[in-house]
């Protein structure tokens, strides 16, 4: 009985799988993100490129912002699934 208990708490750090992944993601997400924010930013001031209308910017900008949140929500998810299984994170307070 004592050795499924301790099998059981071990299947805890299963856990780990979808933190790292969900980890990953969300920095791949980050970087893109940050990547296209620094393109259509230098295409917006310089002008390089094709002639974007009010209509396509506001869309540029949607999806870049879509990036990161969907990114925020990956790397929280990420935290949580770490602090639910594994261990509390020791985060600032505020």
């Amino acid at each position: 009985m004592i050795r499924l208990v301790k099998i059981i708490a071990g299947m805890r750090f299963f856990a780990l799988i979808p933190f790292i992944g969900l980890a990953i993601a969300a920095d791949v997400l980050f970087i893109k993100g940050g990547l296209d924010l620094g393109h259509f930013l230098w295409e917006l001031v310089f002008g390089i490129g094709e002639a974007d209308t009010q209509g396509n910017i506001i869309v540029d900008l949607v999806e870049i912002v879509h990036l990161f949140l969907v990114g925020t929500v990956l790397f929280l998810t990420s935290l949580g699934i770490y602090e639910l299984f594994i261990q509390p994170l020791p985060l600032p307070h505020g």
